[in-house]
């Protein structure tokens, strides 16, 4: 009798442990390697390296900016143009004289050559334009030499010249933003440029000194103005509402007028 009772304790201590295992909630622990993430991380595009020897850089000047009723004529005279990076300094792209006509450019839509050379394969950094003189005629024939606040106009870019391939800058000389009256009669000529740098690109010659640039990867698009004191900012250009004067030798804004006066 002892012994039945016995096994019947034991029977039901096996049949509650059944249970108790069949009815509990199952603990799934995740676990982490250390130095390794949850979440995929992905893998970052490699740099491209340059492609070393000897590039040709070629330079295009155009303008697209809004054309004046009052203006007939702005003639630019560009003595120098010139890249730079921090292997080799600056280096000439064109050094003879040359003048753009701004209107022509405008009502032509061509990208006109400016220079071409050999450059060494390097990350260039900044463009610099030296000019020498700028022309303004108005609609009744008058002719004027206009002010410009300094010769050298430098702006920041991102120009990656490759050994064999074409690296090519349009340059865009807005003439609406750099160009503005003077109390005196005068004129003022604070450049406003746009840059667009494109490397592995393609060019070839077309009518009339022009230049075509197509495909390749546009590196950079920047813009830039000179200010009255002959420094250049990035995305600036002086107001047109600006009131600018000639005293002693020295242009002056005196006031900019506020909207709506």
């Amino acid at each position: 009798m002892k012994t039945l009772w016995i096994i019947t304790v034991l029977v039901l201590i096996g049949v509650g442990a059944y249970f108790f295992t069949r009815n509990s909630t199952t603990q799934i622990i995740q676990t982490f390697t250390p130095g390794i993430s949850a979440t995929p991380v992905p893998t970052p595009t490699p740099t491209a390296s340059l492609i070393y020897g000897n590039g040709t850089v070629i330079i295009g000047i155009t303008n697209t900016s809004v054309a004046s009723d009052a203006i007939s004529d702005v003639a630019i005279t560009i003595d120098k143009m010139e890249l730079h990076s921090d292997a080799q300094g600056w280096i000439e792209i064109a050094n003879n004289p040359k003048t753009y006509r701004l209107p022509a450019l405008k009502s032509s839509g061509q990208l006109e050559l400016a220079g071409r050379a050999t450059a060494s394969a390097d990350i260039y950094n900044q463009v610099r334009l030296t000019i020498s003189k700028v022309v303004v005629k108005n609609k009744s024939g008058a002719s004027k030499t206009a002010m410009v606040p300094t010769a050298s106009f430098a702006m920041a870019t991102t120009i990656p010249v490759n050994g064999k391939q074409f690296s090519a800058l349009k340059i865009d000389i807005l003439q609406d933003a750099s160009l503005h009256t003077i109390t005196n009669g005068g004129y003022l000529f604070a450049p406003v440029v746009t840059i667009e740098a494109r490397s592995n690109a393609t060019a070839y010659d077309s009518e009339n000194n022009g230049i075509t640039v197509e495909g390749g990867v546009i590196s950079s698009n920047t813009k830039a103005g000179m200010d009255i004191d002959g420094s250049v900012k990035e995305n600036f250009q002086i107001d047109s509402r600006a009131v600018i004067k000639l005293e002693g030798g020295t242009l002056k804004i005196e006031a900019t007028p506020t909207p709506g006066n």
